[in-house]
């Protein structure tokens, strides 16, 4: 996963999965199906944490956008 400003890069992974973008509030913020890039400028500064679902596997990664 690469994260750019306002992009944020999906990278190592196959076709089918899902991501969600979750504010440290519990709330997703952003829900994607199969796109490797990722939109968030509508995000606002903070801590978020970035949940990707493939095949039987959940991964996560900690963002911070400035």
């Amino acid at each position: 996963m690469v994260f750019l400003s306002d992009i944020l890069k999906i990278k190592g992974i196959g076709t089918d999965f899902k991501t969600e973008i979750i504010g440290v509030d519990g709330k997703i913020y952003i829900h994607s199906n199969n796109n490797k890039l990722i939109d968030i400028k509508c995000l606002k500064s903070g801590v978020y944490i970035v949940k990707i679902y493939s095949d039987n596997n959940i991964v996560f990664h900690k963002i911070i956008k400035q």
